[in-house]
C-alpha cells in the first residue's frame, strides 16, 4: 500500500470518526435510532466475524446467544430489580454457558450440516420463547417494564432522548472493537486463523 493510500485511509477513517461521534448533534431522532441500529448489528456482526471469518465455520446459532443474554438480562431487571448494567456480565455468562451446552453434541459437525444444525437452534430458542417457557418469557408480547440503564445514578432514556442511548451503544461498540482487534492479534486469534485454513 502506497504511502498516499494510506494517508487518503488514515483521513477517511478521521472523517468517519468525527461524523460518528458529532452525529446526534445534527440529525432528527429517526436517524440517531438507525444509526443505534447500526451500531447494535455492528457488535452482532464483529462476533459473528470471530466464528465465520476467523474460524470459517458456518455457524447461523447467534440469534439464539442474544436472545437468551437479552432474556437473562430482561427477566433479572423485571423479577429482582438488579440494574440493567450490572445484568450484562450475567447475561453474557448465561449465553456462553447455553453455547457451551449445545456446542458439546454438534461441534464436530462441518459445513453445511453445522448452518443446518445451529438454524434449527435458532428456530428451538424462538418458538421456546414465544411460547411463554416456564411463564417468565411473556410470549409473543415480550417483557414489559424493563428499566432504562442508568450509569452513577444517571438514567438512560433512549426512548425520549435517543442521542443517550446512542453515546451507550457507541462506547460497547468502540470497546468491542478494541477487544477483537486485541483477540485477533492474540494466540488463540491466529489458532482460529489457522483452524480456518487447515482444520
Amino acid at each position: 500500500m502506497s504511502e498516499k493510500t494510506s494517508k487518503f485511509r488514515r483521513l477517511v477513517y478521521a472523517a468517519f470518526v468525527i461524523f460518528w461521534m458529532t452525529a446526534p448533534l445534527y440529525l432528527n431522532k429517526y436517524y440517531i435510532d438507525v444509526l443505534n441500529s447500526v451500531a447494535l448489528y455492528a457488535v452482532l456482526g464483529l462476533s459473528l466475524n470471530i466464528i465465520l471469518g476467523y474460524g470459517g465455520m458456518f455457524h447461523m446459532g447467534h440469534a439464539a446467544f442474544y436472545a437468551i443474554g437479552a432474556y437473562t438480562t430482561a427477566i433479572i431487571n423485571i423479577r429482582f430489580g438488579v440494574p440493567v448494567l450490572l445484568i450484562m456480565p450475567i447475561a453474557g455468562f448465561m449465553a456462553g454457558l447455553f453455547a457451551l451446552v449445545v456446542a458439546r453434541p454438534i461441534i464436530h459437525l462441518r459445513g453445511d450440516y453445522l448452518l443446518i444444525v445451529t438454524i434449527g437452534l435458532v428456530e428451538i430458542v424462538r418458538i421456546a420463547l414465544v411460547n411463554n417457557v416456564f411463564g417468565i418469557t411473556g410470549g409473543a408480547n415480550g417483557i414489559f417494564g424493563i428499566s432504562s440503564p442508568s450509569l452513577f445514578g444517571y438514567s438512560i432514556n433512549g426512548i425520549v432522548h435517543p442521542g443517550q442511548y446512542y453515546y451507550l451503544l457507541t462506547a460497547f461498540l468502540g470497546i468491542t472493537i478494541i477487544l477483537f482487534y486485541l483477540l485477533e492479534h492474540s494466540r488463540f486469534g491466529r489458532a482460529l486463523r489457522y483452524l480456518c485454513s487447515d482444520e
